[in-house]
């Protein structure tokens, strides 16, 4: 080993012990399930257990966003939930801009089907206008005869 070549590995050494090292913000916010809205009957505000007879059930759970954690750095919503009777649930997670005209963005749902209660990864749409998206929200479509809660949902964000 020549001189030149300690000279450089120990300047390659001190460049690396002395450059900051940059971890990831990230935020986490949990929500309890009576937190969603029932916008299929009328806006119902408590929706943490739900039995749907005659008709499907749609629900929205609205995220939390800020000025620093917006929809163009979430990385997914965990959901909790518990799918009974004959009838399976969809969940999906959706982006909005918030006015008018509303343009939203969906992601791939995931399907909860009877006797099955899980932790469901939902991830924002893959190629969403992230700059024209100002809220999150986790749609929730109750099939009929289902019996189905949401126990509760956390979305997680990393800049």
């Amino acid at each position: 080993m020549t001189y030149r070549t300690r000279v450089q590995g120990l300047a390659l050494v001190i460049v690396m012990l002395l450059t900051p090292v940059v971890w990831a913000e990230t935020h986490r916010e949990y929500h309890n399930g009576a937190t969603c809205t029932d916008i299929s009957r009328h806006n119902i505000p408590y929706f943490h257990s739900y039995v749907t007879y005659l008709s499907p059930s749609i629900a929205i759970c609205h995220l939390t966003m800020t000025d620093h954690w917006t929809p163009a750095n979430l990385n997914y919503v965990w959901v909790g939930a518990n799918v009974g009777g004959d009838g399976w649930t969809r969940l999906t997670l959706c982006v909005h801009n918030g006015g008018a005209p509303t343009m939203v963005a969906c992601g791939e749902p995931q399907y909860l089907r009877q006797g099955q209660y899980w932790g469901v990864i939902l991830y924002p749409p893959q190629i969403p206008p992230y700059p024209y998206m100002f809220g999150a929200y986790v749609q929730v479509y109750f099939n009929v005869d289902t019996s189905a809660s949401i126990s509760a949902f956390e979305a997680n964000w990393s800049r």
